[in-house]
């Protein structure tokens, strides 16, 4: 039947699969939550009515608190990838990876209290502070992300020439025609 290969297409089945985790209805969400943001904007520079900007941009920021919302829990994860990351045998990045950790989970703590305000739940006085507090753990979370994958980067980058070196020389002990040797010496280039 043409509904049963529809449904059963294995596309479908891949989308449902990303769409049942929680990761990927986020994903999808932010999709949905920029594309709304990129409308508004564009819906404005071509001088569109407000009612229609306004709708966009009242998408924009409902789909944002869904997504807060989504991520109650989440500062438990980031404290267990912490712990975790202290079994880490390299000191820096063990230092980096708690480091980054610490900043989401300290993040996403006081983003839970933007969202209960956001939403109206209770309204803060300090709810600046809070706001402000919650982007600095971010901003700390995202330094030390971005330095781990340096580190990384470098440490990779480091084992590549290594092994690369090592190959080069092995390459060039174990021939003995020429051929080889030249070849090898325009693959290693």
């Amino acid at each position: 039947m043409p509904i049963q290969q529809i449904v059963l297409h294995p596309t479908v089945n891949n989308t449902l699969k990303f769409a049942s985790t929680t990761v990927g209805r986020d994903k999808v969400y932010k999709a949905v939550q920029n594309f709304s943001r990129f409308l508004a904007w564009y819906l404005k520079r071509q001088g569109y009515d407000k009612e229609s900007i306004q709708r966009f941009s009242n998408l924009k920021s409902t789909i944002g608190l869904t997504r807060k919302i989504m991520r109650f829990g989440k500062p438990i994860e980031h404290l267990q990838h912490a712990t975790k990351a202290l079994n880490e045998v390299e000191e820096f990045a063990k230092f980096t990876t708690i480091g980054r950790q610490l900043g989401y989970a300290i993040y996403l703590f006081w983003d839970t209290f933007v969202w209960v305000h956001n939403a109206g739940v209770y309204k803060f006085q300090q709810i600046k502070r809070i706001n402000e507090n919650a982007n600095r753990f971010w901003l700390i979370g995202l330094v030390f992300s971005v330095i781990h994958g340096l580190y990384k980067l470098h440490k990779n980058g480091y084992q590549y020439n290594f092994m690369r070196r090592a190959s080069k020389s092995r390459f060039a002990e174990s021939s003995e025609q020429p051929n080889v040797k030249s070849e090898t010496a325009s693959l290693m280039k």
